[in-house]
């Protein structure tokens, strides 16, 4: 099993969160992005933790996404 992923109080100034787009502060973490790993070492987008939860799970093809809202 995965250690517990760290998380940050506050979000970066100068980032927007790869899913809502925004750099609204609140709780945020690191998600590492495909292909930029080493063994333990990635590069990693900074995402709002309610993002990151906020996902939809499709069984069929076994992946999570998040579903966008049209105005």
């Amino acid at each position: 099993m995965k250690a517990k992923p760290r998380t940050f109080e506050s979000f970066p100034k100068n980032v927007k969160c790869p899913i809502c787009a925004t750099n609204d502060d609140g709780e945020c973490l690191l998600i590492p992005i495909d292909g930029t790993g080493d063994g333990s070492i990635a590069l990693a987008a900074v995402t709002h933790l309610w993002c990151a939860v906020a996902t939809n799970y499709s069984k069929s093809v076994g992946v999570m996404y998040v579903q966008s809202v049209v105005d």
